[in-house]
């Protein structure tokens, strides 16, 4: 079984793309975790589709290249 992040690195040449990419994974688990919790607590969704379209920021990018790391150093 091919890991997410094995395809990721055959698919991208450039480490910032790789980045941008595993940034936009990371940021739609969180906001899926955000929602499951959410719906299991009954409240009101507190995450848009303006949370999914704005930019990426500066710590997502450094958590996805946390992500990449800890998955290279494996």
């Amino acid at each position: 079984m091919c890991h997410v992040i094995d395809r990721l690195f055959q698919r991208y040449f450039s480490f910032y793309k790789l980045l941008k990419a595993v940034a936009w994974i990371v940021r739609v688990k969180d906001i899926w975790k955000r929602r499951c919790s959410e719906k299991c607590t009954d409240e009101s969704r507190s995450s848009s589709s303006a949370d999914v379209l704005r930019e990426l920021s500066v710590d997502e990018l450094r958590r996805a290249e946390e992500s990449v790391m800890q998955y290279v150093q494996l």
